[in-house]
């Protein structure tokens, strides 16, 4: 069976959502990303367009509600948008990633942001035992 990696956006969906979409991005089709929110925004064109750069579809990434039946079939929860210990009962392993939030940021910001996913999404992939695929820069 394919790893889960279920992004849960604190605030809203901007950051998971775009690290679901990197990770996925990376993972192919060896592992699942999920983004979950109970919060969506429409990202912003200069995030679509950041990530467009890198051959991320974000589009095609979707939010979903977050259920405890979902995160309980995680093999991994990353945090978006806390700064604090958060309690997910039944979760195998949680992870705090404390990454700026993209929108309204710059071009440049936004790549910085990109880049620092893709970084964490490829020690989350190589700790999984899935190799990440290589990234149009």
């Amino acid at each position: 069976m394919k790893p889960l990696v279920v992004f849960l956006g604190v605030d809203d969906d901007g950051r998971s959502r775009m690290a679901a979409a990197v990770f996925a991005h990376r993972a192919g089709r060896r592992a699942e990303a999920v983004s979950v929110s109970g919060r969506r925004v429409e990202p912003g064109l200069v995030v679509r367009g950041v990530l467009a750069e890198a051959g991320i579809d974000l589009p095609a990434c979707c939010s979903e509600e977050p259920s405890a039946r979902l995160l309980r079939r995680a093999d991994v929860v990353v945090v978006m948008g806390y700064d604090g210990q958060v309690r997910l009962p039944g979760t195998r392993r949680v992870e705090d990633w404390c990454i700026d939030d993209p929108r309204g940021k710059h071009a440049e910001a936004v790549r910085c942001i990109r880049d620092a996913l893709d970084r964490r999404c490829q020690r989350l992939l190589a700790g999984l035992g899935v190799g990440a695929l290589v990234m149009r820069a």
